[in-house]
């Protein structure tokens, strides 16, 4: 019985995986997480956790709001990858996942 439930468990986990969006694309890492704080899509900048970050014009969001950065709002939680390259002195943000 015990070996059955070891067989079985990891399916179930990959099945609750796959529900909350797409799996991140490891090319590249999460680099942090943290609370929106302020947004400003007209500008391209988000703050998170008081650190002012630069968005990309096409960030890849991920989790329960799936789409675009018209889906982000103030006060989600959210991780996010960024390019080690700057723009106006700030990281750009390339990837979002909500919710994480």
């Amino acid at each position: 019985m015990l070996a059955l439930l070891g067989l079985i468990a990891p399916l179930v986990a990959g099945q609750f995986a796959q529900a909350a969006g797409p799996a991140p694309n490891y090319g590249q890492q999460l680099q942090g997480s943290g609370t929106i704080e302020l947004l400003n899509l007209n500008q391209g900048y988000i703050v998170v956790d008081d650190y002012k970050y630069r968005i990309a014009d096409k960030v890849a969001v991920y989790g329960r709001n799936n789409g675009t950065k018209l889906s982000l709002t103030k006060g989600m939680r959210i991780q996010f990858a960024f390019e080690p390259s700057t723009d106006r002195g700030r990281p750009v943000i390339t990837e979002i996942w909500v919710g994480q």
